[in-house]
């Protein structure tokens, strides 16, 4: 009954039958009259739930929406900026080297600073953007990688927030909140710092505390 793809009186007429075949005549028109008023209810109840879900869905959606159109926009900005020479060519290319060379199997030794990458500025989660300067070295690669790791703390914060407050609305406003914040966007537009990433894994944390079974606590301070 609960299932929509199977027809109502297609339900119904087999429960007849078997009540019919196990017991009598006047049963099987008992099991019709019961099923076909609880049917009903169980329709529209089920509608109700169907209406429900899509509305979650939508919200969801369109925090995902947000995310994206906040990642793209600040990945163009901010490459803008680093083409029109608008970058530090120390604050930013410390990292560049340094990752670059991490991704040949060299000593990220960093001429800019005169040491080691990790002499100094020490930022293990570091080693997670050396593969993708296997498939790209390009110096734009570090600003697209902030913008969506910044944009992406926002996925984590609406799952805790809807569920916190009990409210898939607030989730997508809080969500919303958080990209439009402007120590958010100006801390995406100065230059690349691989603390960036910190709001994105802190968002994390109270995500996981609601769900300990779907998702492991990220170590926030040793990652970033």
């Amino acid at each position: 009954v609960h299932r929509w793809s199977i027809p109502r009186a297609v339900v119904i007429n087999e429960a007849v039958e078997l009540a019919k075949r196990f017991s009598t005549e006047e049963s099987g028109r008992f099991i019709n009259g019961v099923l076909s008023a609880i049917a009903k209810d169980v329709r529209l109840t089920s509608s109700s739930v169907l209406a429900v879900r899509r509305s979650k869905n939508l919200w969801s959606i369109g925090v995902v929406a947000l995310v994206l159109c906040y990642s793209f926009y600040f990945s163009w900005l901010t490459v803008g900026v680093h083409q029109g020479l608008g970058s530090s060519a120390y604050d930013f290319g410390l990292y560049d080297q340094g990752i670059w060379l991490l991704s040949r199997g060299q000593s990220p030794f960093v001429t800019l600073m005169g040491r080691n990458l990790f002499g100094d500025h020490s930022s293990f989660i570091l080693f997670f953007i050396v593969p993708i300067y296997w498939l790209s070295s390009s110096t734009s690669v570090l600003f697209v990688i902030q913008s969506f790791v910044i944009g992406i703390g926002a996925i984590p914060l609406y799952a805790y927030s809807r569920k916190a407050l009990n409210s898939d609305a607030m989730g997508f406003v809080l969500a919303a909140a958080y990209l439009a914040h402007p120590a958010v966007g100006l801390t995406n537009v100065e230059n690349f710092h691989p603390d960036s990433s910190t709001p994105a894994v802190f968002t994390m944390q109270p995500f996981s505390a609601i769900f300990p079974n779907k998702t492991a606590n990220p170590p926030s301070f040793e990652y970033a």
